[in-house]
């Protein structure tokens, strides 16, 4: 598995699926951004649609510093998590189809919110935001919110494969993540890199007004899904074994 067969992978993918894709993303971020704006403000103890909350960056710094507000912002990040992650697991099933020969389509987004794999994709949801949330907590009340950050990015990175592991293998969540982390610390060098990279995409496109996110994010989902494929040496030739 190298950096550059995982990446040209991504980019074919990303290419054959583009419409599809964007599309996807944009459901993402709007679903993201509806239930940040619509339960954010009630949150921080504002009325509902009473966005002024967030108009000072004082009130607005202290109030995220309280404990309550963190519980409470871990559980609609669980939700969050909850709604987005079958649309996720979904950009995986479309890259599946089309090295099968297939279109990608918009349904194949939605396969997983009702699917035999529905109820672990939830469960993986709502443990890795609960877990990454509480450990948030611990590390802000210790005044160390740096750690936070990192925690978040170095969980992320080793479940890399998590999602594909549960809805390609039939995995349960245990499996799926401790089959993730064994997989990524054995491909440390390119799974780091190939992320590296598509992440930098990623957050080029978040800099472009925010509107570029739609067109880029999909690429991170293409490098992941790429180097799951590599990982496991399937080509497009024998992807039917998915």
């Amino acid at each position: 598995m190298s950096v550059s067969n995982v990446l040209s992978r991504a980019g074919n993918l990303y290419k054959s699926s583009l419409a599809t894709l964007i599309l996807g993303a944009l459901l993402l971020v709007v679903v993201f951004v509806f239930f940040y704006m619509l339960f954010f403000p009630i949150i921080l103890g504002g009325d509902f649609g009473d966005f002024e909350v967030m108009s000072s960056p004082y009130y607005l710094r202290e109030m995220m510093a309280t404990p309550i507000v963190q519980l409470k912002l871990m559980v609609l990040g669980a939700f969050i998590s909850c709604a987005i992650t079958p649309l996720s697991a979904g950009f995986y099933e479309n890259f599946k189809k089309v090295e099968q020969g297939e279109s990608a389509s918009a349904n194949n987004l939605f396969v997983h919110y009702n699917s035999p794999y529905t109820a672990r994709l939830l469960t993986y949801a709502t443990l890795f935001t609960v877990a990454t949330s509480l450990f948030s907590l611990l590390v802000n009340l210790l005044g160390l919110s740096i750690l936070s950050t990192l925690f978040n990015i170095c969980v992320s990175f080793l479940l890399t494969f998590a999602i594909p592991i549960i809805i390609f293998e039939n995995q349960s969540v245990e499996q799926a993540v401790r089959g993730s982390v064994e997989r990524v610390m054995s491909n440390f060098g390119t799974v780091f890199l190939s992320g590296l990279v598509g992440g930098i995409i990623t957050i080029l496109g978040a800099l472009f007004f925010g509107i570029g996110l739609i067109f880029s994010l999909p690429f991170m989902f293409a490098t992941f899904y790429a180097l799951y494929a590599e990982e496991r040496g399937i080509t497009s030739n024998n992807n039917k074994n998915l």
